[in-house]
């Protein structure tokens, strides 16, 4: 991941069907490190998908333009 500024963070949101919820915000480090979060209850059925995004400090309601990562489950 890249250095962010001091007053940015990493957020890593789900999209259930396209309807995004916010799992928990990270800061990069140098060394490799592991971060936890919890998943909510998916219905079966939906398009699952993840996006680290980069938001200000604190996170964001909803996910900011620039995406960093993508997934899908």
């Amino acid at each position: 991941m890249p250095a962010l500024p001091e007053d940015k963070t990493f957020q890593l949101w789900i999209s259930v069907s396209g309807n995004f919820m916010p799992l928990e915000t990270f800061h990069a480090s140098e060394k490799m490190e592991y971060y936890s979060f919890r998943m909510p209850d998916l219905p079966k059925g939906y398009d699952v998908s993840f996006i680290v995004t980069e938001e200000p400090m604190g996170g964001s309601k909803t996910p900011g333009k620039k995406g960093l990562s993508y997934g899908n489950m």
